[in-house]
């Protein structure tokens, strides 16, 4: 079984401050290409975007009907108050005042309404997800793309990683059946290599290649949420995938002279758990850096090598030389 490359680099993350903008400079390879088909690392420089005050003075602007309707409403209500109780007090009350403070009360009273709806403003396309992660996307604050992935990263891996920590505890009954014979578990078995190779190129390709352009920025076009929710959702999957080939192995009995080849294909995913791990470790470490002070960081995501993989080699090797009296046996 080919196992090689054994370790997978995820590029290194310089973080600089450049004046207004936040550059992330990977200094590997060739810093223009970002779709070179050696997954071994991912290279580039990256902008990421930020709303100013002025952006969001637009926004909440962006809807003048709803603000001049609030307004007038308000204004109606104040003024048909009020001309109820001056009538009771004067024939002829002096107007120009309370109309005046009406006015400019009806009128912060509809901005400040407009400034409570859009900061609680959902972007397209993310209604699925709690207040405070779509919050990020929309109000956009200084690396806001570092913190709307982590945000997506915790609440999407956050169920399948503790059921993953309660399976690799034993804290979690696995029905085990039997297989139908043994050509069905020897098929089942030799599968899995290639089924996890898979696997962990499916999760290399997303955290070294599309989490990165991703979250990347221009200075034309600001990162995309959609996008970034695109690829976060991607890495749910394959994580859970990685915990369902465990699972996979334990709801399955070994047929006799097969536990210690069933015992060492146990625990295979881990790289790819352990990679998921490390990019919001990264992202967390990110998050902590104040984006007004000048720094470097250097980061790298590697996927290390399969557990006891040579050790299942050699036995599988020995199995399927007894592969024939073993068939003859149960024929």
């Amino acid at each position: 079984m080919d196992t090689e490359p054994r370790s997978r680099v995820f590029s290194k993350w310089m973080i600089v401050r450049r004046g207004p903008v936040i550059a992330i400079v990977l200094p590997k390879g060739n810093p223009t290409n970002m779709d070179d088909p050696d997954l071994t690392s991912s290279s580039g420089t990256f902008r990421f975007s930020y709303k100013t005050y002025w952006d969001h003075i637009q926004g909440v602007f962006s809807e003048p009907n709803g603000i001049v309707g609030f307004a007038f409403a308000t204004f109606g209500s104040l003024w048909t108050v009020f001309e109820g109780y001056a009538s009771t007090l004067s024939p002829s009350p002096n107007r120009l005042i309370p109309y005046v403070a009406f006015l400019f009360v009806s009128v912060m009273a509809a901005v400040g309404w407009r400034v409570y709806h859009y900061l609680r403003e959902c972007p397209e396309g993310l209604e699925s997800l709690p207040a405070n992660s779509y919050r990020i996307a929309h109000l956009q604050r200084s690396m806001w793309e570092f913190h709307f992935a982590k945000s997506l990263l915790a609440v999407l891996l956050g169920p399948i990683d503790r059921e993953a920590r309660d399976l690799a505890d034993g804290k979690v009954f696995v029905p085990a059946e039997s297989p139908q014979n043994f050509r069905a578990y020897h098929a089942w078995l030799s599968s899995r290599p290639t089924n996890l190779i898979e696997m962990v190129e499916v999760a290399k390709r997303l955290l070294v290649q599309d989490f990165p352009r991703a979250i990347q920025s221009t200075e034309e076009k600001a990162a995309d949420p959609k996008l970034i929710l695109d690829v976060c959702v991607a890495i749910q999957r394959v994580y859970a995938e990685a915990v369902a080939f465990e699972r996979a192995s334990r709801s399955l009995l070994p047929p006799e002279r097969c536990e210690r080849l069933h015992e060492l294909q146990q625990g295979w995913s881990e790289p790819v758990r352990d990679a998921t791990h490390q990019l919001f470790e990264i992202l967390q470490s990110i998050c902590d850096v104040d984006p007004n002070a000048d720094s470097q960081l250097s980061f790298t995501i590697e996927f290390g090598e399969l557990p006891q993989v040579d050790d299942f080699c050699d036995e599988l090797s020995r199995l399927e030389s007894q592969l024939p009296a073993i068939l003859s046996e149960e024929w």
